[in-house]
């Protein structure tokens, strides 16, 4: 729910607006040139709670908690000059038992009134501590507080960050009740724009360091600059030294936040900070030195544009702490396009790596995360402030709670942009300067007028807004739920800082709020009293300085469940919270396990802990524990180093912007490579590599030797002289059944080919039997093609082709057909009309494979594609129809780029792995009802073509481009649309005129996002599963179906990721590869990167496999765009080999049975995946019995074992 208490005049927003062009505050809001996108809606599938029609949380009366306390923002002329940039926010949150009673105290900060500590006297009732307690502090600018014993004397002190260039404040507890400022005295009266402080005992010497977050400094005009975060070391002895300039934290941002936590369970603190503005979000390891290394770019594939809170917590169980960081991505259509604008990712200055929108960041283990926020249904909340991880209904899972809103609606498009016009501008400097020529020292003087001229009332007079803060549910799954009504969170406050704790002592974790220019809000959690929920909470009493245990590791397992929570007194923006471990138990009366990590190495283990109990740990009763390296044995080895005798490659591609000539392309198409094909090119036994290069870049061949060893051949001539083709897939067979391997190159791209279709032509290369190629004939077939795959589908004994049209260079309107092409001792003929006419207009074909799906002796057709649905052709003598609708798929359409084949259940018939674009993506999940949408039309009548997209929203079709795209297009849409809130709320039918111009455009849909296999149900009938959830993080392109673990089943082997989708969809960069264990019943088990050695972070295309024969070892080689040809050694056990296929016998499948009674039914694939060719060989393990090797329904040979 959004409120705008009132709207004025747009004639008024346009004079008041030229005033705000010109000053300091308002530019530094002119974000819109860097905004990205994410509308997903609001309303989401309900799920019942534990409890019918209880609210988890309650709010609590200020007259009965007793907690009354006003936040009041300042405006630009109450703020010192250099502190105008962050005027829109205030006010801290920090909670801890200040008087160690055994409840939980608040102590709440403000810009402009007085600080308060209320004590609490328990039932959720709260007492103002007395003014003599000493930590008022009437001057304000008070931002960031926490709670920490900095003297290690056993309470609590508070240490307060001040804004404005005011002093930080250090109240020491005299355990009385009376708190005396000593900032001074401990070398922490900094002065600056302090936001927070973090504390850390960051070089495990038994007292606890602290890390000072300032934000920027505001100069004159509009220029504003970054500082330096503070690094100050405990000395010992109640005192701090600086220790920013040597300890590595060297980047100057606008700090928001900070938090640590040990990110690579290696027993040292490490710091993720978040950055406002241009300077990127960072992370820091700590190197057990004293110092800290940066390693944002390393293991962040991207972060937040404009960081505001985060925090650090395991919130799927694993034992690794994941990151989560907010940002200001509004959630509904409308919000978002009347607050930002469209935004190029192919600008040369732009950094790509900073995306607007909330960032949840997964810990893969290796030193790399995942961001995975627009799949688990977080990334999209409003302008947002403080975050934190807890399990607030205490089934285990940790929830998230945003704290959000901005009081001003200073992003507002139509407020940025009515007023700036020249006339405007001249006309308001005039009166502006006018209005402040008696204080500014020089008339005329633009910069003394911008620092003098009060603009706190042409501010209020924007829109008010009100957006409730954000709460979602973990579904345990990767995925998060939004419950901010459901569970009693809909009113909408607009919150700064907050924090959780057990204020009343029943085990469940309430909440406090400190909102924007309103009064705090304490809320009540209700679940210990609805239902059967149990849990466990933690405290620790360290026997260093560090007397709380920060930094404490305590890990909790019940059953199949572990939980981690490291204990921190920073969480969040602005916000301090108690630290205390709390464990949600759900309906588990004992936890099974709990071990305590404390900083330094030492642990405890209990067994069989009662639930519902604080738990006091004493560091004392802990142990030294020799910390051993984890014993993991990886499935997988990389030896992608030179000296490794594996391919070296580095793939280029030269730079190409899609969209220049096509502003509204839904993806990019000259980055579809490379391409990667094995087969036995030099005769000897030993299959080679072929690795199709870009325009500009020749292909290149790896010869492989008798050691494994693989070498790169000089470029012949004929490819040399061909290299201005864009490489696609490559096939590599025998073309005229002369007993050597040819190859054929497919062409392709969206470059050069749009002047020049030539370059969309294919071509043949015939070996002449020692690897050396002359040109073939083939038709001309003027369409930029994907994939080539190969089989002898008319029974003659020479392989046919199909050639998958993906686009036509530089019109991708024009409709695409794909080829049939047969084979006829050598020569290609086109016969695609006569016998298989669905394939002149599939649709946009990224992947397809032969496979005799109905087992009827002769290889049917599987084509996939964008907006497509998967189309299987049925052969019938060499005829082939669309037999989708009762395979049970014709609903199938979707945006997929890959089919692989493998009898995954082992019964006998070919199932198939097919790769989608995953589920992490802006959009909502499509479905069949809200489907993701392509129309296709002149839609203003000017000769040129739109592709428009859209998505469902509460059952409306929007587009989903930003209104600035669109425009951009289709400029006449500015005289129907004047301002972007006339066409914010604009369905895409309203957009073009109507649904008669919609009936009348082409129309794509994708109604399917995620990966899935099929199941072949031996019935013409396929079953459809989604692949693990993991699977869905990114596009998967490269696919490889191995019995990886040699058990019998076959296992999954993907790689994926794109960066070059529409611009508003930014890029997909999550994937690492990922290895799926199959347990032969169709169902798969991911492997962590560290379990699997699988690990591929770049934009993977191609993926196969190549035998090793004589090292009986099989290598998995995967090529990524722009970046090097990985190469993944897999050994086999005693007792497993490799049996090679010899293609001059022409088999095509095998039937391998295995001692225990099941089959196996293997195909070998003249091209598979995304553009690859993998070797065709079989696996034999010691289970196997017999293999009988077939060409059809003809036994060609058969192995007993």
């Amino acid at each position: 729910m959004i409120q705008f208490e009132h709207r004025v005049e747009k004639n008024v927003i346009s004079t008041l607006l030229c005033a705000c062009f010109i000053l300091i505050l308002i530019n530094s809001f002119t974000f819109n040139a860097f905004a990205q996108s994410k509308a997903k809606s609001p309303t989401v599938t309900k799920t019942p709670l534990k409890k019918e029609h209880i609210k988890v949380f309650q709010e609590i009366s200020p007259d009965i908690s007793g907690i009354h306390f006003l936040n009041l923002t300042p405006g630009p002329s109450e703020m010192k000059k250099q502190s105008r940039l962050f005027t829109i926010a205030s006010g801290g949150t920090s909670v801890g038992d200040i008087n160690g009673d055994g409840l939980l105290d608040i102590y709440l900060t403000s810009f402009k009134g007085y600080n308060t500590l209320f004590i609490n006297k328990g039932n959720l009732t709260f007492e103002k501590a007395p003014e003599s307690a000493g930590v008022t502090d009437s001057a304000g600018s008070c931002f960031g507080s926490t709670m920490v014993d900095i003297d290690g004397d056993g309470d609590l002190d508070i240490y307060v960050t001040k804004y404005n260039f005011d002093t930080n404040k250090l109240y020491i507890n005299d355990g009385k009740g009376i708190f005396i400022d000593k900032a001074k005295e401990f070398g922490l009266q900094i002065i600056a724009n302090g936001i927070q402080s973090t504390f850390l005992d960051y070089d495990l010497d038994g007292d606890l360091d602290v890390l000072l977050v300032n934000n920027g400094i505001q100069r004159a005009g509009y220029k504003h600059v970054g500082v330096q975060p503070m690094m100050m070391r405990n000395n010992g002895n109640n005192t701090f030294s600086d220790f920013s300039d040597s300890c590595g934290i060297d980047h100057k941002g606008f700090g928001l936040s900070a938090t640590s936590s040990d990110i690579n369970n290696d027993g040292w603190p490490d710091i993720y900070i978040a950055n406002d503005f241009e300077e990127k979000d960072y992370l820091y390891i700590n190197k057990k030195n004293g110092t800290f290394e940066r390693m944002t770019k390393a293991q962040l594939p991207h972060t937040v544009m404009f960081g505001m809170g985060n925090d650090i917590a395991d919130f799927n169980n694993d034992g690794l702490m994941d990151i989560i960081a907010v940002d200001m991505l509004p959630e509904t259509h409308v919000r978002l396009n009347t607050q930002f604008d469209n935004f190029t990712t192919f600008n040369s200055t732009f950094d790509s790596s900073q995306f607007i929108q909330n960032t949840l960041q997964l810990n893969r283990g290796n030193g790399r995360f995942s961001d995975i926020a627009q799949m688990s249904g977080i990334d999209a909340t409003e302008w947002s402030w403080s975050v934190f991880f807890a399990d607030f209904d205490l089934d285990g899972n940790k929830d998230i709670f945003v704290a959000n809103g901005l009081k001003w609606d200073v992003m507002d498009k139509d407020f940025n942009r009515l007023g700036i016009t020249h006339d405007k501008m001249e006309q308001i400097s005039k009166e502006a300067m006018k209005a402040a020529s008696d204080s500014a020292q020089i008339k005329g003087d633009i910069r003394a007028m911008a620092e003098t001229f009060d603009i706190g009332n042409l501010i209020r007079q924007v829109n008010r807004t009100r957006v409730p803060n954000y709460l979602f549910r973990n579904n345990g799954d990767l995925t998060f739920k939004k419950v901010s009504d459901e569970w009693g969170m809909d009113i909408p406050y607009n919150t700064c800082s907050s924090a959780y704790a057990d204020f009343d002592n029943d085990g469940d974790l309430d909440m406090i709020l400190n909102t924007i220019d309103s009064t705090a809000v304490l809320y009540k959690n209700t679940m210990m009293e609805s239902g059967n929920h149990h849990y466990l909470q933690v405290q620790c009493i360290g026997n260093t300085p560090n007397t709380k245990g920060i930094g404490a590791k305590i890990i909790v397992k019940t059953g199949n469940t572990v939980q981690t929570v490291q204990l921190t007194s920073t969480r969040g923006f602005a916000s301090g919270i108690a630290a205390i471990a709390h464990f949600g138990l759900g309906v588990n009366v004992i936890a099974d396990e709990l071990t305590i990590i404390w900083p330094g190495g030492a642990q405890q283990t209990l067994q069989k802990i009662k639930a519902d109990q604080t738990l006091i740990l004493k560091q004392a009763d802990a142990s030294k524990v020799e910390q051993k390296p984890l014993d993991i044995t990886p499935l997988l080895k990389e030896i992608t180093a030179k000296d490794s005798g594996a391919i070296s490659l580095l793939h280029k591609e030269n730079d190409f912007d899609d969209f220049y000539n096509e502003r509204l392309l839904p993806n990019q198409l000259s980055v579809n490579g490379p391409s990667l094909a094995s087969a036995d090119i030099d005769g000897n036994g030993l299959d080679d590599i072929v690795i199709g290069g870009p325009q500009g870049f020749p292909l290149q061949i790896f010869y492989q030797n008798k050691e494994g060893v693989f070498s790169q051949a000089k470029v012949q001539n004929i490819f040399a002289n061909d290299s201005m083709y864009e490489d696609q897939s490559i096939l590599l067979f025998d073309v005229e059944n002369d007993g050597d391997i040819d190859m054929y190159v497919a062409s392709g791209g969206n470059e050069d080919a749009a002047q020049n279709p030539s370059l969309m032509f294919d071509r043949l290369y015939l070996n002449d039997g020692k690897g050396s190629f002359t040109k073939g004939i083939l038709p001309e077939m003027p369409v930029s093609k994907s994939c080539v795959i190969g089989s002898d589908f008319d029974k003659d004994g020479d392989i046919d082709l199909f050639i998958g049209g993906r686009n036509i260079a530089g019109n991708f309107a024009k409709q695409t057909r794909s080829y049939l092409l047969l084979n006829n001792q050598g020569f290609f003929t086109d016969v695609t009309e006569v016998l298989a006419f669905p394939l002149l207009n599939p649709g946009h074909v990224k992947s397809a494979l032969w496979s005799d799906y109905d087992k009827d002796g002769d290889p049917d057709l599987l084509v996939v594609g964008d907006w497509m649905k998967i189309l299987v052709l049925q052969n019938n003598s060499g005829v082939f129809s669309d037999k989708s609708l009762s395979a049970g798929i014709d609903t199938s359409s979707g945006m997929w780029n890959s089919i692989n084949g493998g009898d995954i259940d082992n019964d006998g018939d070919i199932d198939y792995i097919v790769g989608n674009v995953g589920t992490n993506t802006r959009y909502n999940e499509p479905n069949e009802q809200n489907p993701f949408v392509l129309y296709t039309a002149d839609f203003d009548d000017n000769g040129s073509t739109e592709y428009i997209q859209g998505y469902y929203e509460n059952g409306i079709l929007y587009p989903s481009r930003v209104s600035n795209s669109i425009i951009g297009q289709m400029p006449t849409l500015r005289r129907k649309f004047v301002n972007f809130d006339d066409i914010a709320p604009a369905s895409l039918s309203v957009l073009v005129g109507g649904d008669s111009v919609l009936k009348n455009a082409l129309y794509s849909k994708a109604a399917h996002g995620r990966s899935i296999v099929l199941i072949n149900n031996g019935n013409g009938k396929f079953t459809w599963k989604d692949l693990p959830i993991i699977s869905q993080i990114s596009p998967v392109f490269g696919t490889i179906l191995e019995d990886i673990n040699e058990d019998g089943n076959l296992d999954i082997i993907h790689a994926g990721n794109f960066y070059g989708p529409d611009r508003e969809m930014w890029r997909f960069d999550a994937g690492v590869g990922q290895v799926l264990l199959g347990n032969g019943k169709g169902e798969f088990s991911p492997l962590s990167v560290l379990e699997s050695g699988f690990y591929v972070p770049g934009e993977a295309r191609a993926a196969l496999t190549v035998p090793l024969k004589d090292k009986n070892e099989v290598h998995l080689i995967i090529a990524s765009c722009k970046n090097k040809v990985q190469t993944f050694q897999k050994r086999l056990s005693n007792g497993s080999k490799i049996i090679g296929i010899d293609p001059k016998k022409k088999i095509n499948k095998a039937i391998v049975q295995f001692k225990n009674g099941q089959k196996r039914l293997a195909e070998f694939y003249m091209g598979s995946g995304y553009y690859s060719q993998s070797s065709q060989y079989v696996l034999v393990n010691k289970d196997v019995k017999e293999i009988t090797f077939m060409n059809g329904e003809t036994i060609i040979s058969t192995l007993k074992y």
